[in-house]
This record gives structure tokens, C-alpha cells and sequence, in this order.
């Protein structure tokens, strides 16, 4: 039996269970969005109205409450998770280490800068990281990736326009 397409299920069917994994991925889509706001909204608040001034502190302590979340789910039977693979761990570790020191640098421009410039800041990244990934590794994306880059790009510079200052 042939692999299904992304149309149809496991089964072969068509229709119902596409609409059903489209509306999965809007609502997963949706959900993080809204997620992603929220929390920047709140780690504002937590520097600017509380002058709370350590994000690095801020940030293991965010990690630490979803690695235990995660566990608590778990073993509440709503998610499931591989058992722990310490061959997987070693290979993930060092992308995971730098990926936390730069939640600790975004976390520090949030203290720095109001929120419209963050944002502008922080989805002006991508953009340099492709060009860094073309000169060093020669890699290009597919220009369905390109175009999401510079539509989220471009979506935070107009998100931000006319409050372009760096004032917390």
C-alpha cells in the first residue's frame, strides 16, 4: 500500500480527516501565537512593573516549570514522551544550551527596549541568520520558507512602525 498524501489519512481517506489535521495545525498554529504574545506581554510586565532585573534567572525558572509540566502531563496520561535516551540527549545538548543563552539575550532586550521594537528586533533575526547560513554552508531555503521570513519580517517592522525607539 502506497503512503498516503497529505490529503488523505491512513487509511486512504479523503476529506474528513484533512480537514481534521487542518484544523489541528491551525489550532496548534493559533495556540503558540497567541502563547508567544502573551508571554512576552508578561515577562514585560514582570521587568517593568515588578523591576525585576535578572533574566537569566527568569529564564531557568520558566524552563524548570515546563520541564516539570511536561513530567506532570506525562505521567497524567494527557501527553506522552520517549523515556529518557542518553545517546539523544548528548547529540541535543549543546543545540539546547544555546538555545537557552538565547532566550537569556532575548529576555535581556525585553528588559532594554519597549515591546514594538522587540518584536521588530526579534523577527529581523531570521533574515540575518539566512544570509549567515548562505556564506557559510551555502545554503539557500525553498522560497516557501523565504517567503514566510520576510512576510513575518515585514509584518513585525509594520506591527512597530511609529513606535520605533529603543525607551523601555
Amino acid at each position: 500500500m502506497p503512503l498516503p498524501t497529505h490529503h488523505q489519512d491512513l487509511h486512504g481517506n479523503k476529506g474528513a480527516a484533512a480537514r481534521k489535521m487542518r484544523v489541528a495545525g491551525i489550532s496548534a498554529a493559533l495556540f503558540y501565537g497567541s502563547m508567544s504574545v502573551a508571554s512576552v506581554f508578561l515577562n514585560k510586565a514582570i521587568f517593568q512593573v515588578w523591576r525585576y532585573r535578572y533574566p537569566a534567572s527568569l529564564v531557568t525558572g520558566q524552563t524548570v516549570f515546563t520541564v516539570l509540566a511536561i513530567f506532570l502531563l506525562s505521567n497524567l496520561g494527557v501527553i506522552k514522551i520517549a523515556k529518557f535516551n542518553k545517546t539523544h540527549f548528548k547529540r541535543v545538548f549543546l543545540v539546547s544550551a544555546v538555545f537557552q543563552l538565547k532566550l537569556v539575550l532575548d529576555m535581556s532586550a525585553l528588559v532594554l527596549v519597549n515591546i514594538p521594537m522587540y518584536g521588530i528586533l526579534k523577527s529581523a533575526t531570521t533574515p540575518f541568520v539566512m544570509l549567515l547560513d548562505y556564506l557559510l554552508r551555502q545554503r539557500v531555503p525553498s522560497a516557501r520558507i523565504q517567503g514566510a521570513v520576510w512576510l513575518t519580517t515585514c509584518g513585525g517592522v509594520v506591527a512597530g512602525d511609529g513606535d520605533l525607539y529603543f525607551d523601555p
